[in-house]
Formats: structure tokens, sequence, C-alpha cells
């Protein structure tokens, strides 16, 4: 096999570089500082990624999916809205966080939502290589990235440092690699950021359009990632930063299988597109087996919550994670809901379908912010992971049902 030609591999591997660097990082904050901690960071994360995703507007996801079919979203227009959109959602996180956390927290905000605003600028590049069906390069950056996180995190926690300096290192990773590294790429794949400066008059008059098209799925992002995010501030509200600390702890396992599903899933995405304009039995095949894969992968999760639930947690995370076991269960008994809901979305994308992710996301919402008051406020950290539960399996239903609708009406 041919790794360097192997798209998928490289896509994979980015995927899963990305996902263990973070999940190490809340390995070494709970083993470092405690569960308390690690539960103030994750509230942290929980504040502002709802917030960039929405402005992000899964652009993405359309631009790789349009596959140069219309003019409207060209890279340069791409590049603008992402820059100027990503700095709004850092204003917006910076104002929201103030009524979350303390003069001390504030600064592990900040530091997160500066990361985070580096990473959907990174995004934008990933996805014009993506187009191009160079996944090579966007698994080497992220292999980069998650191997400087590693070892600048794990370097602070054995000194014993605190949780600023921990948020601090994770931002000046994402921060050094984009200006130095990642800025350097923009010239070579289409984009002068001179332009950026030089017409900015008028692509601010060619943008309102792009967001008008693009709106349902940044707000359907927004609402979808609100939704997953509902337990933890439920569980702020009613329980402890403990048990905060406690379920995110476990819900990292669900969060690294879904990175998965949908490495496997942005890679099908170009092929999805094509096959549904030109021939629908091999669109139909790949839908199959995208979604085949994802049940699997949900299968193997509730495996291994069943025999290794809570020695898994305490290995991982120390013993005092231990007493999240049963919400770890139910969690992965939720994965493969989860991972059907989110392959199908893409599939969905590919079908060029924007608008009908807002009532799927809506529907969602609706589950949890619902379910999720009773649930968490009777039961804690159980009722959190039966919140996601619920909310799970109204996406795979919805999703699905779309997918087929879709497929078999083109028939």
């Amino acid at each position: 096999m041919n790794l360097k030609n192997n798209q998928s591999i490289w896509n994979l591997a980015g995927n899963v570089a990305y996902a263990a660097s973070h999940w190490i990082v809340a390995v070494a904050i709970s083993r470092s500082l405690g569960a308390e901690d690690l539960g103030t960071y994750s509230l942290a994360l929980s504040v502002v990624t709802p917030i960039f995703l929405f402005f992000s507007l899964q652009l993405r996801s359309r631009y790789v999916a349009e596959n140069n079919q219309n003019n409207l979203l060209s890279t340069q227009s791409f590049f603008f809205n992402r820059v100027t959109l990503s700095f709004l959602a850092l204003i917006c996180s910076l104002l929201l966080g103030i009524n979350f956390f303390d003069e001390n927290q504030y600064l592990v905000l900040l530091f997160i939502a500066l990361y985070k605003m580096f990473e959907i600028n990174s995004d934008f590049i990933f996805a014009v290589f993506h187009r191009k069906n160079d996944l090579l390069t966007v698994g080497r950056i992220q292999i980069i990235k998650s191997i400087l996180i590693i070892m600048s995190v794990v370097g602070i926690a054995f000194l014993k440092g605190e949780l600023f300096y921990i948020a601090s290192a994770v931002c000046l990773v994402y921060m050094i690699i984009h200006i130095f590294y990642e800025y350097k790429i923009l010239n070579k794949i289409e984009v002068n950021p001179k332009i950026f400066f030089n017409n900015f008059t008028n692509q601010i008059s060619s943008q309102s359009k792009i967001i008008k098209e693009s709106l349902p799925l940044g707000t359907a992002a927004l609402l979808i990632s609100f939704n997953i995010n509902i337990p933890k501030y439920y569980l702020d509200m009613f329980n402890t930063s403990e048990n905060l600390g406690i379920f995110s702890a476990a819900f990292h396992f669900y969060l690294i299988g879904n990175l998965i599903i949908n490495s496997f899933a942005q890679t099908a995405m170009v092929k999805l597109s094509k096959s549904f304009t030109e021939d629908i039995s091999s669109f139909k095949f790949e839908t199959f087996k995208l979604l085949g894969f994802s049940i699997g992968l949900g299968l193997l999760g509730c495996l291994i919550a069943i025999f290794l639930g809570e020695e898994l947690l305490a290995l991982i995370y120390g013993q005092d994670f231990s007493k999240g076991k049963n919400a770890f269960f139910i969690l992965m008994i939720s994965t493969p809901f989860a991972f059907i809901g989110s392959a199908a979305s893409f599939v969905v994308l590919g079908t060029q379908v924007f608008k009908i992710q807002i009532l799927c996301a809506l529907c969602m919402a609706v589950v949890s912010l619902f379910g999720g008051y009773f649930f968490i406020k009777e039961w804690g950290l159980v009722g959190a992971s039966y919140t996601i539960l619920a909310s799970v399996f109204v996406q795979a239903l919805f999703n699905s049902t779309i997918v087929f609708y879709r497929a078999f009406k083109k028939n």
C-alpha cells in the first residue's frame, strides 16, 4: 500500500493525532490538577466552541461539497469570511465568558478562545487541500501540532504547572504553527493575504449572499454543539465542578470515536457529492458502507464499556474518576446512534441539502434542554449521559431518514 497516496489513512491519522493530543491534555489536567480543574477547562471549551462553530458557517463542508460547481464560494471569499468571522467569534466568546468565570478562570477562557480562533483559520487551509484531495498535507499538519501540544502540556503537568499555563501552552502551539507555517502556505493555494486588505470593501459586498446561504449550516452547527454541551452547563448549574470534570473525562472516549467517523466521512464527501449527481448506485453503496462502519465502531465502544469501563477510567484518569463508570457506560451505549447521526449529516451535505440541518439541530436542542433539566437535576452524572443518549437518537433518526429519502427519490 502506498501510504503517501492513501488520503483516507492520512486524514484518519491526522484526526486521531488531534483527538489523542486533546485527550492527553485532559489526562494531564486530571492527573496533575484534579477533576475540578478539568471541569473548569471543559466548561471553558463548552462556552467558546458553539460560538466558533456558528461563525465558521460550516464553510469547509460546503466548500468541499460544491467541488467547483459554481464560483460563489471562491477560495479568496472563503479566506476573507473566515478571517473576519473568526475575529468576531473571539470577541463574542470573551464577552460571554464574563458571565461564567471569575478573574483567574477567565484567563483560561482567553487562551482557549484564542486557540479556537487559530484552529478555525487552520480549517480554511485544510478545506482548500481537502477539495484538491490532498489530505496528506492536512494529516501532516495535524500530526505536527498534536506532537507539540503533547510535549508542551506533559512538560508543564510534570512541573505541576497551573491550569492557566496548560491552556496558554495549547494556544501557543496553535499560534506558532499557524503564523510561521500555515500562513506561508496561503500563497501556494490560490490565496494572497495582501488582497484581503486591498479589496476589503469589495469583499464585504460579496459576503452577504455567502453568509445568507450558509447561515443555516452555521446555525445547525451552533445548535448541535450547544446541544452536546448542555449536560455540562447543567452539571455546572446543579452539581459540582468535580462531577463536571468526571463527565468530561468519560466524554472524551465518545469524542474520539466521533472524530474517527468524521475523518472517514470528510474523506468520502467529494466522492459522495460527485456520485449523487452522476451515479446513484455508487452513492448508495458509499452511504451504506459509511453507515455500516459507524454502527460497527459504536458497538465496539459498547463492548469496551461493558468489560473495561471502570478499570479504564481509573487507569487513565485516576481512581477518583472511576465513580463515573455508570455515566461512561450510558455514553458508550449512545455511540452507535451518535456515529450514525454524524456520518449521515455528512451524506446529507454531500447531496447539497443545507437548510434541513437546522430542523434536526433544533429537535436535538429541545430534547437536551428539557430532558437534560430533568435528568441531570434528578440523577446528576448518569442523567448527563441519558441526555446525550436521547439527543443523538433524535439526530440518527432524523438524518438517516433524510439520507434514505434523498437516495430513493433520486432513483
